[in-house]
């Protein structure tokens, strides 16, 4: 009894076999693989042939010649029989078709593309509005009225055919604190005089003040008016002098009292006044507030960017500067000043509200391009034969220390020393 094939034996299975006759594949006959040799754009077969047996097959011959092309009009084909050829099936590729990579890359580009219009869109509004320079011009003064501290440094120069007149100054501001240190040169008649002074306001709101240099001065205006050097006159002067060249002197609330009681009053709650509104959001956004909508600081032209800062020659508007300043008598701050001081008001009833060029004088402003801070002040004038210019340099939210002077006099010493002048002057001649 013949033994039964095991699994390790297996069968061929059947391979579908091309039906020459019919045009169709059958299972029980293996298809044979149709080669197509090109010839004048036709296909052509050039078959092996075909053995029995379940490994045969049609197989292409690569290196076979091209046979001539069958005319369809002189070929005889038997009715019922269909020479139709079916392509091969395409070959499934991992790789991605062209296409589809062309269509990745496409939407790529539409994609950055759309980030970068989104992003343009962005940097067109930031431009358009937060660099507009109507609203930089604004920030910049807002922010100079709310900055906690402020130091100015700069100089102002007169100059005309008979004297020139130099200013050298330095302001710090903190609070209802503040310091000022001027150096002022005169030249005048071939001759230049050198005087510099200093004040500043501390936390208790007295007033102090100097001046430096002062014996010089002094000594040019006796030669000048003709005090004789070795004179009583002249010796009494200098006296005084040596007493107030370069020494700080206090005014107080107190001292004022001697001499205004209304005066010390009004003093002492203007200091107070300034020392709580410093800090009261709500009521300094009463003033930018009113300022945002009546802008009177406004661009008469652009002067483009340099070093980081934006620059504007500015121009005035009296209708906004009126209507601000209206606004303003509504204001906590404001009344808060005029209860302490009766004559502290705002009158505008004689106020111009027509806007005119002013052509001999010139400001311009320079503000920083990403904070809005006011980085330089420009003044610069002519008029009749007087030219004048102003240079300012500003820095907001530093550290500002002001204490007051560790000696002084008071006000009342100060007059004291003057009695003494006038007292050895008394009789003698000049």
């Amino acid at each position: 009894m013949p033994e039964e094939p095991t699994n390790d034996e297996k069968q061929p299975e059947p391979t579908p076999h091309f039906d020459e006759f019919s045009g169709h594949a059958n299972e029980s006959t293996p298809k044979p693989n149709p080669t197509f040799t090109p010839v004048q754009s036709e296909p052509i077969m050039t078959p092996t042939p075909v053995q029995d047996g379940p490994m045969t097959s049609f197989a292409p011959n690569p290196f076979a010649n091209p046979e001539p092309a069958i005319n369809p009009e002189q070929a005889r084909v038997p009715e019922g029989i269909n020479l139709t050829l079916q392509p091969e099936m395409p070959i499934i590729s991992s790789e991605k078709p062209k296409w589809f990579k062309q269509k990745k890359f496409i939407i790529g580009v539409l994609t950055v593309v759309l980030i970068a219009l989104i992003g343009g869109g962005s940097a067109f509004a930031y431009v358009s509005y937060y660099q507009n320079p109507q609203k930089v011009i604004s920030d910049s003064v807002i922010n100079a009225i709310t900055a906690k501290t402020a130091i100015y440094t700069g100089n102002l120069n007169v100059d005309n055919e008979n004297v020139k007149v130099g200013v050298n100054i330095t302001s710090k501001l903190s609070g209802a604190t503040g310091s000022l240190d001027a150096d002022l040169t005169v030249t005048a008649s071939g001759k230049t005089y050198k005087i510099s002074g200093s004040g500043l306001v501390d936390k208790s709101g007295d007033l102090y003040f100097k001046v430096d240099h002062l014996a010089g001065i002094i000594t040019e205006a006796k030669t000048t008016i003709g005090i004789l050097p070795n004179s009583a006159t002249s010796t009494a002067i200098d006296k005084l002098v040596a007493k107030i060249d370069g020494t700080w002197i206090k005014v107080s609330s107190s001292d004022l009292k001697q001499y205004s009681e209304d005066t010390a009053t009004s003093k002492t709650c203007i200091n107070d006044t300034v020392k709580k509104f410093k800090d009261d959001k709500a009521a300094m956004a009463e003033v930018t507030d009113l300022y945002t909508k009546n802008p009177f600081v406004l661009v008469d032209k652009n002067l483009g960017q340099v070093n980081g800062s934006f620059g504007y020659q500015l121009k005035g508007s009296n209708s906004n500067l009126k209507t601000f300043l209206d606004g303003l008598k509504n204001t906590k701050i404001y009344k808060s000043l005029h209860d302490c001081d009766k004559t502290f008001v705002i009158d505008t009833k004689g106020m111009s509200t027509k806007d005119e060029v002013d052509k001999k004088n010139t400001f311009k402003l320079w503000v920083d391009v990403w904070s809005h801070q006011i980085t330089k002040i420009e003044l610069n004038g002519n008029d009749s034969g007087t030219t004048s210019s102003a240079t300012i340099l500003p820095k907001f939210n530093q550290e500002v220390t002001i204490s007051a002077p560790a000696t002084s006099i008071t006000l009342t010493q100060l007059q004291t020393y003057i009695q003494d002048l006038f007292t050895s002057l008394y009789g003698s001649q000049l």
